[in-house]
């Protein structure tokens, strides 16, 4: 399912949720780490990482949230023809992503509901190219020339507090990652990406 189908349902769940009265509430700080999965488009390659995250409550229903992920293996293929000259070609690639801003929606006592929109980067690192055909030498030249680029996660946010301490807490959003020309970045406006991590409230 499309992310512009996803992300408005869990925004306007999150946002009116909001209830009016004033609850008792102690701000804290929560470090956690998480294992993200990635999908670029529609149909697109899956790839795993794993991260950690900082978050600051500014108030029970509003707190500035970050995190840092890692993939190892955020590798793009690229298929041409069922034939040679050239069959199959895949980029092997790592990659890190960090992203920051805000968290927004609704704390109960035992579990929140929250939509966030958080801007940041994303990083791509060259680790080889994989070519089958005859016209792979040639290819195999042409090694794409990775920048950092501008990336935003737009979604939501689901936590459950087993403990006033321990914070178990699943993402689904959106990465935007700003589309670049001639190189081979994670161009498409729909890579749905699901956290789950736990974290630790102080």
């Amino acid at each position: 399912m499309k992310a512009s189908r996803i992300l408005p349902s869990l925004l306007l769940i999150a946002l009116g949720s909001v209830p009016a009265q004033a609850q008792t509430f102690q701000r804290a700080v929560e470090v956690g780490g998480q294992v993200a999965v990635s999908r670029l488009g529609d149909d697109g390659p899956v790839s795993t990482g794993f991260g950690g995250r900082l978050t600051f409550d500014l108030s029970r229903w509003v707190a500035l949230d970050g995190e840092f992920n890692f993939f190892p293996k955020d590798d793009m293929p690229q298929q041409f023809f069922d034939a040679p000259p050239v069959s199959a070609l895949v980029y092997r690639r790592d990659r890190i992503e960090g992203l920051a801003g805000i968290k927004a929606g609704y704390r109960a006592e035992r579990f929140g509901v929250f939509a966030k929109a958080r801007p940041g980067f994303s990083q791509l690192f060259d680790k080889g190219v994989d070519c089958d055909g005859d016209l792979c030498p040639l290819i195999l030249v042409m090694r794409p020339d990775y920048k950092t680029a501008f990336a935003f996660d737009l979604g939501g946010v689901v936590e459950f507090y087993p403990t006033s301490r321990i914070v178990a807490r699943f993402d689904l959003g959106d990465v935007m990652i700003k589309q670049r020309e001639r190189d081979v970045q994670r161009t498409s406006a729909d890579n749905i990406t699901s956290r789950f991590g736990l974290g630790f409230r102080f």
